[in-house]
């Protein structure tokens, strides 16, 4: 049997198919926007880290600069002194917005004379939670050090 072109059996059956091909169906959409949806909050948690990670690094660097030149004042302090007493104490101090409190401990070294060790250690509040850092130095001042000035 030969088919006739004026035949609308079959004239919507086919469109129908080729419009079946080209739509989504709604459980398509739902399961493709899902897994965009979950690809998308799992980069914004590792953003989300990475930022807090830099935060962090940044506050390391500002807390190891205020160390430093701390040091480098108590060291000057010591040098110019007639003798080193071993110290320890705390003392608040203010960076900008941030608040540290910095601990120092200067004790001689028993194994080697005229040996000193000064540690500063500080401390400050990131989300309630207490952060330090830490840095350490050694000194050498033997008596005839005492007259003379530092540089």
């Amino acid at each position: 049997m030969a088919r006739r072109i004026s035949d609308t059996s079959n004239h919507f059956t086919y469109p129908n198919m080729f419009l079946r091909k080209l739509a989504f169906t709604l459980t398509e959409v739902l399961l493709s926007v899902s897994v965009v949806a979950i690809g998308l909050i799992g980069i914004m948690q590792v953003l989300a880290k990475e930022i807090n990670a830099l935060s962090s690094i940044e506050e390391r660097i500002e807390s190891a600069q205020l160390l430093r030149q701390r040091l480098e004042e108590i060291t000057k302090e010591l040098l110019k002194m007639p003798h080193v007493v071993p110290v320890s104490r705390e003392q608040e101090i203010a960076n900008g917005a941030r608040r540290y409190r910095v601990h120092l401990d200067v004790r001689q070294l028993s194994e080697i004379k005229y040996v000193y060790e000064i540690r500063l250690i500080a401390y400050w509040k990131k989300f309630s939670r207490e952060q330090k850092n830490t840095l350490a130095t050694f000194l050498y001042k033997s008596i005839e050090q005492k007259n003379e000035q530092p540089e």
